[in-house]
C-alpha cells in the first residue's frame, strides 16, 4: 500500500535559498538591504506601513519583474483620483439632496404637502447654514486676530477660505454648511410653491401719516373743552350729500383715484356681527371732519379678533360729528382707503377700503 504526500511549497520568506522576500506580502526583494517592501510599503524597522509612489517606482526601476509591479488602475480608480474623498462626499451630498428635491417637487400628493415641504426645507437649511458660517467665522477669529466681527457680513469668505486649506480637517463643518446652503437653493428653485407674500407679511401695519395724527391730537383737544350736544352736532350735517358720489360732481371721465389715511370713529356690523362698514374721519388743513362710510374688507381669519377690540372701545358720542346710526369708537384704528374726489367740508367720494394702518398711541 503506496502512500502519497504533497510537495510541500516553501515560504520566500522563510526559505533561504529563496532569496530576501517581504514579511507581509511575501513578495520577492531584489536586495537584502531593500528596507521598503515596493509592493505593499512595509517598513519592517519601523514596523509601520509607508504609502508607495507605484508609477514612481515602475518609471525609475525598469529591472522590477511583473509581481513587483503594481496592476494598472482601473477607469473607476482613475475617477476616483481627480478628487480626495471628501470631495466626491460633497457632490453625492449635493445630488442626494437635488435628486430628493426633485422626487417633492414630482410625487407631492397636494399642493399643500408640496408648499409645506418646501417652507420646512427652506428655513431649516437657512439656519443651519447660518449656524455653520457663524461657526467657522468664530474659528477663524481664534485663530486670526486680524479678523473682526464686520468681516462675518463684509467678508463673509475669508474664514471659509482658511477653512478650506485645511480640509479634510474639520470637514464636518464643511459637509453640515454644504447641505444647509444646497437645501435652502433646491427648496427655492426646484420644489418652489413657497407663499413669499405670506412668510415677509409680518402683521406691522403702516402707521397713519402725521398729519392725520395732528388733526386728531387737535380734536380730541376741542372735545374736551367741548359742551356742544349730539343733536345739534348730527344737525350740522343736514342737507349733506349721502354717502354715494358728491353733489354736483359730474364725472365725464374714470376719475383717477387717490390715497387717504382715515381714522375709524364707528362701524357698522351685519347680521351675523361681522363688520359691514366703517365710519371714517380724515384731516382737511388739520383739522378732523367726518369723511363718509366705506366697506371694510377684512380678512375672515383676522376679522373676530378686530370685531372684539372695536367693541372694547365703545363710547357713547362720535369723536367727530356724523351722521348716527353707527357703533361710535375711541380715536384708536387708522385705514387706508382710496377715493376719486374730496369737497370743500372733506367728504370723500367712491371710497375704497385698502387695508387697516397702524394703531393710535394717544396720550390719554
Amino acid at each position: 500500500m503506496s502512500s502519497t504526500s504533497a510537495t510541500p511549497t516553501l515560504d520566500p520568506s522563510t526559505d533561504p535559498q529563496a532569496g530576501p522576500a517581504c514579511e507581509k506580502c511575501h513578495a520577492p526583494l531584489k536586495k537584502a538591504t531593500v528596507t521598503v517592501c515596493s509592493r505593499c510599503g512595509w517598513y519592517p524597522s519601523l514596523g509601520i506601513f509607508v504609502e508607495i509612489a507605484h508609477d514612481f517606482e515602475a518609471a525609475f526601476n525598469p529591472e522590477l519583474t511583473a509581481e513587483e509591479r503594481p496592476p494598472a488602475p482601473t477607469h473607476l480608480q482613475v475617477w476616483a483620483r481627480l478628487l480626495p474623498w471628501w470631495g466626491w462626499t460633497l457632490i453625492g451630498t449635493v445630488l442626494a439632496i437635488i435628486a430628493v428635491s426633485i422626487g417633492v417637487r414630482l410625487a407631492s400628493p397636494t399642493e399643500t404637502f408640496r408648499t409645506t415641504w418646501a417652507v420646512s426645507q427652506l428655513v431649516a437649511g437657512a439656519i443651519l447654514a447660518f449656524a455653520c458660517h457663524a461657526t467657522a467665522f468664530f474659528m477663524a477669529a481664534s485663530d486670526d486676530s486680524d479678523i473682526g466681527l464686520l468681516d462675518a457680513f463684509v467678508k463673509p469668505l475669508r474664514a471659509w477660505l482658511r477653512h478650506f486649506a485645511d480640509l479634510p480637517e474639520r470637514f464636518w463643518l464643511t459637509e453640515a454648511a454644504c447641505f444647509g446652503l444646497v437645501a435652502a437653493l433646491s427648496a427655492a428653485l426646484i420644489i418652489g410653491g413657497i407663499p413669499y407674500s405670506k412668510l415677509l407679511d409680518w402683521k406691522i401695519k403702516a402707521p397713519p401719516k402725521q398729519s392725520l395724527m395732528g388733526a386728531v391730537m387737535s380734536q380730541a383737544q376741542k372735545v374736551e373743552g367741548e359742551k356742544k350736544k349730539l343733536e345739534d352736532a348730527v344737525s350740522d350735517f343736514a342737507g349733506q350729500a349721502g354717502d354715494g358720489a358728491l353733489a354736483g360732481d359730474v364725472q365725464t371721465k374714470p376719475a383717477e383715484r387717490k390715497n387717504s389715511d382715515c381714522l375709524i370713529i364707528g362701524v357698522l356690523l351685519n347680521p351675523q356681527g361681522g363688520i359691514h362698514q366703517f365710519v371714517l374721519a380724515t384731516d382737511v388743513n388739520g383739522r378732523l371732519v367726518y369723511a363718509g362710510k366705506v366697506t371694510a374688507k377684512i380678512p375672515p381669519e383676522e376679522e373676530p379678533q378686530l370685531v372684539a377690540q372695536l367693541k372694547a372701545i365703545q363710547t357713547p358720542k362720535p369723536f367727530v360729528n356724523a351722521p348716527d346710526g353707527a357703533i361710535w369708537l375711541k380715536p384708536q384704528f387708522t385705514c387706508l382707503v382710496s377715493y376719486t374726489k374730496q369737497n370743500a367740508q372733506g367728504r370723500l367720494a367712491e371710497l375704497k377700503f385698502e387695508e387697516m394702518r397702524g394703531e393710535l398711541k394717544l396720550p390719554w
